[in-house]
């Protein structure tokens, strides 16, 4: 299992990394978080390849990831997501629906079509997701 770690990291520059860490790892997305956020941001992500499927666990602070149109014409690994919330909640949007996702719930994503994420933390724990991505195919 490989880890991603952002403790290294100047703090004022850990966002902007993750950012660009983010899209390099799964594929070109934009995330943000609040503002007041930026400065202290950490995550942690988890890595372990099963074959096809690529295992991600991620623990951050509340997030929000976005894949537009644009972005798919850059790069689309054609690839489904599916995605447990492991700690604290999450809303996702795709294909003009919207779930909202408690611990336990899942979510399938496809890298194809536009999508908007939230992941919420809980009080002052981190959100936790667990996802695998896989190819469409």
């Amino acid at each position: 299992m490989d880890v991603v770690s952002f403790a290294e990291v100047p703090a004022q520059e850990r966002f902007a990394f993750w950012r660009e860490m983010s899209s390099k790892m799964w594929m070109p997305l934009d995330a943000r978080c609040e503002p007041r956020l930026e400065s202290a941001f950490q995550a942690h992500v988890a890595l372990s390849g099963l074959g096809l499927v690529q295992a991600t666990l991620l623990t951050a602070p509340s997030l929000t990831i976005r894949r537009t149109p644009r972005l798919i014409r850059r790069s689309d690994p054609e690839t489904f997501f599916v995605t447990c919330t492991v700690r604290g909640h999450a809303i996702g949007e795709q294909a003009g629906r919207q779930a909202e996702l408690r611990v336990g719930d899942l979510m399938l994503r496809n890298s194809s079509q536009p999508y908007l994420t939230t992941f919420e933390s809980s009080g002052c724990v981190d959100g936790q997701v667990l996802s695998l991505q896989f190819p469409r195919s």
